[in-house]
């Protein structure tokens, strides 16, 4: 803003609005809501509000606040939806205010439903309709998403990142710290030579997405941004072009202005945490809600991720069972994750979350071999 004293930065979130994009594609851009499922649909729209522009809020990585990013844009007038070529359709639509009236016009009559501020709810479309606020305020229509299977697609493509991993320290525990993933994946085949191309998250996600080293995509620095030239293809935009419904249950949103997570229909993110517990129930329930589309899912948990230990929360089974020797260690903030010092609560703090990644996701492998 600008004022008296001249041009003055605040901090604050992007929701309610479109994510700005550097490159013109065909998709609609991400539009930022707040993550809904079984709770009251503009509460958390409510409590962001007061806390959105906070320094301590910013500061703090946007604590626990889930925000679910959907292709969509902002429209005024009524929309007809009529062309479906014999297929349903779903279409996520999202309010801009609060107790915001949808009015839905079938071939029999208008009935009126409610949407939320900043948040999408989903409706079936089976036959032409023409929806529209009761007040013709702003709402938010997202991308329809079609139903049905193709013989030329799997029904289930699964992409898992466990970030943080080392397989050279897992590879000879594997059967033993990750009983259940070890056991879904001995009938598969493992690659045991396939390396990211940088030590650290942010440049690694676009090099794995493109299949091309750091030194082509050009992205190592967050604070060096700029987006994949649109020649440089993602997986999920080529599942997305094959006709699969892509999203990401869970996501920490790092890479969503380089490009890394272009294709994407939909996107829950955070800005940090992103535990296997959480992502594995939103998996299943994506799998639930879409079971008539044929879809592309990818989870990014961050479980095993190393933190630097100074004012961090260890995993209280690590607490209890430590000697007090082990237990305390020096208080310095020593720099990166992969610079961590050979402490032994870092060192059980990383076997003790495989043992919940693994927990969480032999839950997911189970029901994927299960349906």
């Amino acid at each position: 803003r600008l004022d008296a004293c001249g041009l003055q930065f605040e901090s604050n979130v992007f929701v309610g609005e479109a994510l700005p994009q550097e490159k013109d594609t065909d998709a609609l851009p991400f539009w930022s809501a707040l993550y809904t499922e079984s709770e009251y649909l503009s509460d958390r729209a409510v409590m962001l509000e007061v806390i959105r522009g906070k320094d301590a809020f910013l500061h703090a990585g946007y604590k626990d606040m889930v925000f679910q990013l959907q292709r969509a844009q902002e429209v005024t007038v009524p929309t007809v939806i009529n062309d479906l070529e014999g297929k349903p359709q779903i279409v996520p639509v999202a309010g801009t205010t609060e107790g915001q009236r949808l009015l839905v016009q079938t071939a029999q009559e208008a009935r009126p439903a409610c949407l939320g501020k900043w948040s999408f709810s989903y409706f079936r479309i089976d036959d032409p309709v023409t929806i529209r606020t009761e007040d013709e305020s702003p709402y938010v229509l997202g991308t329809p998403i079609p139903l049905g299977h193709s013989t030329r697609r799997k029904k289930l493509v699964l992409n898992i990142l466990l970030d943080g991993l080392s397989w050279p320290v897992v590879r000879e525990h594997f059967s033993d710290a990750m009983p259940n993933i070890a056991a879904f994946f001995s009938e598969g085949t493992v690659f045991d030579q396939h390396f990211a191309g940088s030590e650290y998250t942010f440049p690694s996600l676009p090099s794995i997405a493109t299949g091309r080293y750091p030194h082509h995509t050009q992205i190592f620095n967050e604070k060096n941004s700029h987006e994949l030239p649109l020649t440089q293809k993602t997986i999920s935009e080529q599942m997305k072009t094959l006709g699969y419904l892509c999203c990401a249950p869970l996501a920490t949103g790092d890479s969503i202005y380089s490009g890394a997570l272009r294709g994407y229909d939909q996107l829950t993110v955070n800005a940090g945490k992103a535990p296997a517990c959480v992502g594995v129930e939103r998996t299943i329930r994506q799998l639930e809600a879409f079971e008539e589309c044929d879809l592309c899912l990818f989870l990014h948990t961050t479980d095993v991720h190393p933190w630097n230990g100074v004012d961090y929360k260890f995993a209280t089974e690590v607490e209890t069972h430590l000697p007090l020797d082990d237990r305390l260690f020096p208080l310095e903030k020593n720099g990166l994750s992969v610079r961590l010092p050979d402490f032994p609560i870092y060192r059980q703090q990383f076997w003790a979350e495989l043992r919940h990644v693994d927990r969480s996701i032999g839950q997911l492998l189970y029901y994927v071999a299960a349906h």
